[in-house]
């Protein structure tokens, strides 16, 4: 690149040795110089423009609260910091998730000075978070990991028997909580230890109880439920009620 002498770095452009001060080429070869060099320097501003980061050390740290429940919201703080104390507020943060071996790109998060990130998971497993920090024209990139493991929550049934008559039994039960399979199924068994079912009920999300209900009570020496669980919630059984 020709430049000014004695203005190292500068894009004023300096015309070739061969072309004299007198020579009427060189006003030609001056303004074509700068023709080429205003272009260079507008494709320079050009958003999204790759350009250097500086070197001026930075810091990404997150602070995850782990566990958490699936269904439930995760959350982490995170935190920039330079080495020439300046103002990490208005910068940005990548954030990438990989869940099951999907990596997903989540919404860039804008730092502020008190900064949060959200995430809510909906399996129960292990998401490995990646935080980035592309730099600016002073400070350098920085990263950040942070791992958080959803787990599925308790849930809890229970029952009331009792004997409507001398043939019969009737009972209620209650679920509570549960998510996409809100399924109670109510157990009978005898003294042998066969057991068989004696009714189905789904309850509402989020759980609830069933209508009462009555069967048979020839044989039966206990009753329970039982709830299989589902991606939320753990299965789950009530005491048994012997009768």
């Amino acid at each position: 690149m020709l430049v000014s002498a004695g203005s190292p770095g500068s894009l004023t452009p300096a015309c070739p040795a061969f072309i004299t001060a007198g020579d009427p080429m060189r006003s030609i070869v001056r303004a074509a110089l700068t023709v080429i060099l205003s272009a260079f320097a507008a494709v320079l501003a050009l958003p999204g423009t790759v350009q250097a980061a500086g070197t001026i050390p930075s810091h990404l740290s997150v602070g995850v609260n782990n566990p958490t429940c699936v269904g439930c919201t995760a959350s982490a703080t995170v935190s920039l910091w330079f080495d020439d104390y300046a103002d990490p507020a208005g910068s940005v943060i990548h954030i990438q998730r990989t869940f099951g071996g999907e990596v997903t790109q989540l919404p860039d998060l804008t730092l502020t000075g008190s900064d949060w990130f959200y995430d809510y998971p909906q399996a129960e497993g292990t998401y490995e978070y990646l935080f980035t920090f592309d730099g600016d024209d002073t400070h350098a990139p920085a990263q950040s990991t942070g791992t958080i493991t959803a787990q599925r929550q308790a849930s809890y049934t229970a029952m009331n028997v009792w004997a409507s008559s001398r043939k019969t039994l009737s009972a209620y039960a209650y679920l509570a909580p549960c998510h996409l399979n809100c399924v109670l199924v109510i157990m009978a068994g005898n003294a042998k230890g066969t057991t068989w079912e004696v009714a189905r009920f789904t309850v509402p999300e989020n759980g609830g109880s069933t209508p009462t209900f009555s069967f048979a009570s020839k044989g039966v020496t206990q009753v329970y439920a039982t709830y299989a669980g589902d991606d939320w919630y753990l299965p789950a059984q009530s005491p048994i009620y012997g009768v």
